[in-house]
């Protein structure tokens, strides 16, 4: 009984009060938009768009490679059709 006798003299919140109470703080720990990024910040921005380059190249490699196994099937099925 000890241990909950805390929670007894804190007001008990609604859903809703418990909601907003949670945005302001979130709101207050939100940092402005006109701020300098910190390094964190751009490193991590740096590394999304390098992955993002990485996604490219697989992309137009991958398209490269389907050309070329259909082409690949093309050329044995006329290999096979006119021998």
């Amino acid at each position: 009984m000890d241990n909950n006798q805390h929670f007894d003299d804190e007001p008990r919140l609604t859903r809703q009060q418990y909601r907003q109470q949670n945005s302001r703080e979130t709101e207050k720990k939100t940092p402005d938009v006109n701020e300098p990024l910190q390094r964190s910040a751009a490193r991590r921005n740096e590394e999304n768009s390098t992955t993002e380059q990485k996604i490219a190249r697989l992309k137009k490699r991958l398209n490269i490679a389907i050309l070329v196994l259909l082409a690949a099937i093309i050329v044995v099925y006329l290999i096979l059709f006119l021998v």
